[in-house]
């Protein structure tokens, strides 16, 4: 099964793909490295709440724990890092949460949930960690 992040938020989230690096050209792509191929793609989701939803592909993310972490993780972190800040500056958000799951699994239970203001926030916070929720706040 492949390792999932679901967003949710108060303000609408960016979708489409973040970090691709590659050369397009028509219907063909191509990518010199695997580094520079995208580390996400955001989908959109339906939700019935008020509340803007989008998932991803994760599986470019380092584990927590994760001691060595290679240059398409730190990559992978990076943007999702950098996805955030630019959502909460960008649409004035004041939530932003982050389910950690398996493809198939994402209405399971949570078995750890952590809240962290924005400025506390930092790349280590985002490592993949199963049925896991991180909530960040303004």
């Amino acid at each position: 099964m492949t390792e999932y992040i679901y967003l949710a938020s108060d303000k609408p989230l960016a979708l489409g793909s973040v970090g691709d690096r590659g050369i397009h050209i028509e219907n063909l792509s191509w990518y010199p490295t695997e580094n520079a191929a995208e580390s996400f793609y955001f989908e959109g989701l339906e939700n019935e709440n008020n509340i803007y939803e989008t998932d991803s592909y994760a599986y470019k993310l380092p584990e927590r724990g994760t001691k060595k972490v290679s240059g398409m993780e730190r990559k992978a972190v990076s943007l999702l890092y950098d996805y955030i800040k630019a959502h909460f500056a960008e649409n004035d958000a004041y939530f932003l949460t982050i389910k950690f799951v398996l493809n198939g699994y994402e209405n399971g239970f949570i078995k750890e949930k952590r809240s962290i203001k924005l400025e506390e926030l930092r790349k280590v916070d985002l490592y993949y960690s199963e049925a896991a929720l991180l909530e960040v706040v303004k």
